[in-house]
């Protein structure tokens, strides 16, 4: 994970009563505080108010049942039956907990599939794909009630081999191609993801998810970011459409077509119940020969610039009943309280105040210190004479 960091000294840097800045909160994923001796680090966020989204990704067929009309997707296509979707397979979350408070629904596999079978119903009765898939010429999305494709990208047909067998998975007529093969391994092996789509459109994909639901996410890694993305992500259904429409007018001009459609969680951006939750490290500061460091800080707290108020994990137990990701969930909700009654957590957000005095600090004369990763390129050098540290 790319990590935009900025050194931040607190005294006297923000004249404001408010104890944590939201700007600061919200456009830095590290703060690195070398005056009072700490960071903080980004972890995700965490809220009462999470949402589930189902985006889905249509993949055309093009013009493969002209040029090989005997495929299997083709002869299913032109078939007499009465079927005009059937479902492939469905891939759920395997480290996924049913049972977290922060989440208000049950993610079981009968649940994630007909909440994602009733989206895709009205997706298909509402709107006009077949025109949509025709326009675009390429993998369409359908992402909070619209469509994307990328325009830029030309079309690559879907090369189907013409020594095609027909197997069956689940009574539904298997077909193969480069693409199919993806999505068929992913459905047999359980996996969640998006090797299906070409690096262009992944590209494009994640842009349009990270505008709609994460405008503070900078997509600087393409890898990181879909990994990031992954971590909200329930499941995933894969449905084949004879024709790329529920229209039954257009249906006969229509090419049949793959919908991938995948069901995650998003924050509302502007939840007053947000906590941005940081890992707190505390920094070594050398002062007269002597070492002082932090003893008694939370190893993660949770920060709500609009209400000033926190949540701490304190300890190994406290950790271990949440799932740290870009979407904090936990068994059990976490305790909130003000700011201004952890005073040892108050005085380090508070750039008011240069001191610390109600932190519980241990010393040691033991000065000789190695060099502090603080994350990826960040590291903090200690300068012995002085008591300060440099940044490279």
């Amino acid at each position: 994970m790319n990590h935009i960091a900025r050194i931040l000294l607190f005294i006297n840097l923000i004249n404001t009563p408010l104890l944590v800045s939201t700007e600061d909160l919200s456009d830095n994923k590290v703060i690195i505080d070398i005056v009072k001796g700490y960071t903080l680090r980004r972890i995700g966020v965490y809220s009462s108010q999470i949402v589930p989204e189902v985006i889905h990704t249509f993949i055309p067929i093009d013009n493969s049942c002209v040029r090989m009309p005997q495929t299997d997707v083709c002869l299913y296509a032109s078939s007499k039956v009465k079927t005009s979707m059937v479902q492939l397979g469905i891939m759920i979350t395997s480290d996924r907990t049913n049972h977290l408070s922060s989440s208000p629904f049950s993610y079981d596999s009968e649940n994630v599939s007909k909440l994602i079978n009733k989206e895709i119903n009205q997706v298909l009765m509402q709107y006009h794909t077949d025109h949509i898939i025709k326009e675009a010429q390429s993998t369409a999305h359908f992402i909070d009630k619209q469509f994307y494709y990328n325009k830029k990208e030309e079309s690559n047909p879907i090369a189907l081999p013409t020594n095609n067998t027909v197997d069956t998975y689940s009574n539904i007529p298997h077909f193969y191609s480069t693409t199919i093969e993806t999505i068929q391994k992913q459905i047999m092996t359980n996996k969640i993801g998006f090797d299906f789509l070409s690096q262009v459109d992944l590209n494009f994909f994640l842009s349009t998810i990270y505008a709609k639901f994460d405008r503070t996410h900078i997509i600087e890694n393409t890898k990181q970011s879909l990994v990031i993305f992954l971590q909200t992500v329930i499941g995933q259904s894969v449905f084949l459409l004879r024709h790329c429409s529920m229209n039954s007018q257009n249906s006969l001009l229509s090419q049949p077509c793959l919908v991938i459609s995948t069901l995650f969680e998003h924050i509302p951006a502007d939840a007053t119940t947000n906590f941005l939750v940081y890992r707190l490290t505390p920094l070594p500061i050398v002062s007269n020969g002597n070492k002082y460091i932090y003893s008694n800080l939370p190893k993660i707290i949770g920060i709500n610039p609009t209400y000033q108020s926190i949540i701490a994990w304190n300890n190994d137990i406290d950790i271990q009943q949440c799932t740290f990701s870009s979407i904090v969930r936990c068994e059990q909700f976490p305790i909130s309280m003000p700011i201004s009654k952890s005073l040892c957590i108050s005085q380090l957000l508070n750039d008011d105040q240069s001191v610390t005095n109600t932190c519980q600090i241990s010393r040691s004369q033991h000065i000789d210190q190695d060099v502090i990763n603080i994350v990826n390129n960040i590291w903090l050098f200690p300068r012995l004479k002085g008591g300060s540290y440099e940044k490279k």
